[in-house]
């Protein structure tokens, strides 16, 4: 969806008139921005997708907003990984209130700051635990990553894009800049529009059953997943809390693309879901990415591990257990 789409759906997020939203600059490359449910978040002012919505509209996918706020209650317990800036685990916060418990996993530490800041700015920070880890299907292994800070998006261990050696000159925080903007072009002079400028770090693993038992939580009633294809990894280091949680619901970002990009391993992990989260009998739904002049949204009908791996288009999917009924 354009970006025009979406700032489309944004003004029908709510039918009725809302009061002017605050953005305060903090210094830097921080802005506090009050987001349209009324929380808020302190945003990284060099990004160029998830931060542009939230600045200018208050939100950020409206749809997947809306379906968040739907699925969670007063109470429950939501894992976000892959917080970012904690939009989403800024959003969880309020929803669940002091009575649940969120928690945020997020391995770069060139996005810690802006969600460590969010959750205190939101007030949710007092039910939020934070863990600087990627998701994966062990602990303790270290894996080399790389961050484009103008797309947010933090490349996996044999991304095309993350390999090769360390680029020279370009400076630490991979911003553009009239240092970088050279690389941003190709040899007419013409903006690459999928040129990027790719920082590395190093991130550490765990696993979300590990989380889970650190924490001694009960249950979790809502996992939402962002990780770049390595949502496969993360499920299976889950399945202890899969299956002792039996209102889960596993919202996840996902395409054909990201299974086609898969490496043997993950592919194998993939598989290992599908069978064992059928046997637990969930079904899986895209979130269609619009919303409704009152608020509603739209999931489709339940799709097939053949869709899921040859026409799933890019967007959030929704698993959940076959008989709920307490779906938008």
């Amino acid at each position: 969806m354009s970006t025009l789409d979406e700032r489309a759906a944004a003004r029908r997020f709510e039918d009725r008139p809302v009061p002017p939203r605050r953005i305060v600059p903090l210094g830097g490359d921080e802005v506090l921005v009050e987001t349209a449910w009324g929380g808020f978040v302190v945003v990284p002012s060099f990004n160029l997708d998830m931060a542009i919505g939230v600045v200018r509209d208050g939100v950020h996918e409206p749809w997947t907003t809306r379906l968040v706020q739907l699925l969670l209650r007063p109470g429950d317990i939501c894992l976000n990984a892959g917080a970012g800036f904690g939009y989403f685990a800024c959003l969880a916060g309020r929803r669940v209130g002091a009575a649940g418990r969120v928690v945020a996993v997020e391995p770069n530490p060139h996005l810690l700051p802006f969600l460590l800041k969010s959750l205190h700015w939101n007030g949710s920070h007092g039910h939020t635990e934070v863990f600087a880890r990627a998701l994966s299907d062990e602990a303790g292994r270290e894996i080399a990553c790389r961050f484009d800070p103008q797309r947010l998006s933090t490349l996996p261990p044999r991304c095309p894009a993350a390999e090769g050696p360390e680029e020279p000159g370009l400076p630490p925080d991979g911003r553009w800049s009239a240092g970088t903007v050279g690389r941003l072009v190709d040899a007419e002079g013409r903006w690459g529009k999928g040129f990027g400028l790719a920082v590395p770090f190093t991130a550490t693993t765990t696993t979300i059953d590990r989380v889970a038992d650190r924490l001694a939580l009960p249950r979790i009633d809502l996992l939402h997943l962002d990780l770049g294809g390595a949502e496969p990894l993360a499920l299976r280091g889950a399945q202890r809390v899969i299956a002792g949680s039996p209102q889960l619901r596993i919202l996840t970002r996902w395409s054909a693309a990201h299974h086609a990009r898969l490496g043997a391993r993950r592919r194998a992990a993939f598989e290992e879901m599908w069978d064992f989260l059928a046997g637990l009998g969930y079904a899986v739904r895209m979130l269609e990415p619009l919303i409704d002049r009152d608020g509603g949204i739209q999931l489709s009908t339940p799709l097939t591990h053949e869709a899921m791996t040859t026409l799933a288009l890019p967007g959030h999917y929704l698993w959940s257990p076959g008989d709920d009924d307490a779906l938008p």
